[in-house]
């Protein structure tokens, strides 16, 4: 079904860039202007140059005057790199690339395992490619605007993809081959993730890989807006020439088993703005009618050990209710909600679609509570809803009311993402964070 291929890859030179961790940063999307100042000041050069961030927009780097364009300048840092040899393209070979990522997750060491390799753009209506998110419009018209400057994947889109575990397959081989030799990169990065990377040539091996995915459909884990960019850059290219460039047909993926142990997905919680009028009876007179909630004192200033107590009830709850955590507008209460009615969902959310979209937290959250509130307030939910996989920065920024309220998630479990997307579903925007992110850095795809 899918059609994925080796590519000539574009990477770091290492004797000028000999600790990969130093120049490897998260995606666009979860890096604010400060976080972006940091990777800056990592190393000189560090993958956020080219990557750049959405917090970039509104806070340009020191040095960048006012009518500086960013992404010209990102474009004509990747070419000086290139010229400079600091960024080099692999050889005639093309090559499939094999990624381990090593992270600590709630207490244990894991470890995922990514083939990289350059996949064929397919729309979302063929269903070879499968979506799970809604998306925004305004970071696809930034990754536009990169991708037309820089013409190159800068980073990649991470998918997933069913496959039996005890299966010795062309991809276990792979493994086994990368297993006998050293890697040719490595590094741990500023969130103390260890890296390595293999360049995989033989082609045996390559073919093999090839022909293994032919059969399987791919699950988009993160990345749809990148995807939905580069399907847009293919038509616009298509659009300008009569022969445009085959490398516009593809996109670069990190590829992970469904079933790959270090396959992880964190909650992304929701913090809402533009609530003034809101206040807890309001709030607690909207919900009481299809909730029941639980209330939860807390103490002065929050202290860690108690936020992450409530986030542990959530969790505890969550196996047999569906639940959503809540925190505001009244900054010494957290409440957990749950249905009155557990066979049920409320008239807010839509009894015509799939029973597995219907079923998710995320969506209860979504369609029963915060999008009512945000029309109640004239609100869009691109301007009015921030994210954060930190249960502890969203009680920090209710705490100090620059946000109204957060409400907290559990996360999606893998096996719900993929019935979702199988059913042709698609959930609210940012419902699942796969951790650790695949990094921006490590290859780069050009597409010239």
């Amino acid at each position: 079904m899918a059609e994925v291929s080796p590519f000539r890859g574009l990477r770091y030179d290492p004797g000028h860039a000999p600790d990969l961790g130093r120049i490897l940063c998260p995606p666009y999307d979860v890096v604010d202007a400060a976080l972006e100042r940091r990777y800056r000041e990592q190393h000189e050069y560090n993958a956020i140059r080219l990557e750049l961030s959405m917090g970039s927009v509104a806070d340009p780097p020191a040095g960048a005057g006012q009518g500086d364009d960013r992404y010209a300048r990102a474009a004509e840092t990747l070419w000086a790199w290139r010229e400079a040899g600091i960024l080099r393209q692999e050889g005639a070979a093309e090559s499939f690339y094999l990624h381990e990522a090593e992270f600590d997750h709630q207490g244990a060491r894991r470890v995922r395992r990514e083939l990289v390799g350059q996949v064929r753009l397919e729309p979302w209506d063929r269903r070879v490619v499968l979506p799970h998110e809604r998306t925004y419009d305004r970071p696809k018209a930034d990754r536009l605007r990169l991708l037309e400057a820089t013409r190159t994947n800068l980073s990649p889109i991470l998918a997933f993809f069913p496959r039996v575990a005890s299966t010795q397959d062309a991809l276990a081989a792979a493994w086994d081959w990368a297993e006998a030799r050293p890697a040719a990169v490595h590094g741990v990065d500023l969130d103390d993730v260890g890296h390595r990377l293999w360049v995989l040539q033989d082609p045996l091996l390559v073919d093999g890989l090839r022909r293994f995915f032919e059969d399987r459909p791919l699950f988009i884990a993160d990345g749809h807006h990148r995807y939905e960019t580069a399907l847009r850059y293919q038509e616009r290219s298509q659009a300008a020439t009569d022969s445009p460039s085959d490398s516009a047909g593809y996109v670069m993926m990190h590829l992970v088993a469904q079933d790959d142990p270090g396959l992880v997905i964190l909650p992304i919680h929701r913090l809402l703005r533009g609530l003034d009028w809101l206040d807890a009876a309001e709030l607690e007179e909207r919900l009481s009618v299809e909730f029941h909630p639980e209330y939860f004192p807390l103490w002065p200033d929050a202290p860690p050990e108690q936020v992450d107590a409530y986030v542990a009830q959530l969790e505890s709850q969550g196996q047999a209710d569906r639940v959503i955590g809540m925190y505001g507008p009244d900054p010494d209460i957290f409440a957990v909600v749950s249905l009155r009615d557990r066979r049920g969902s409320p008239a807010s959310v839509p009894v015509d679609r799939d029973p597995s979209w219907q079923e998710l937290d995320v969506v209860l959250a979504d369609e029963a509570v915060i999008r009512p509130l945000l029309a109640e307030g004239g609100l869009q939910a691109e301007d009015a809803i921030d994210y954060t996989r930190d249960a502890h920065e969203a009680f920090a920024l209710v705490r100090s009311r620059e946000r109204a309220l957060a409400v907290l998630l559990n996360p999606t479990r893998i096996e719900q993402v993929a019935a979702v997307a199988l059913a042709g579903e698609r959930m609210p925007e940012k419902s699942t964070y796969f951790y650790p992110k695949a990094p921006t850095g490590l290859v780069l795809r050009p597409l010239d």
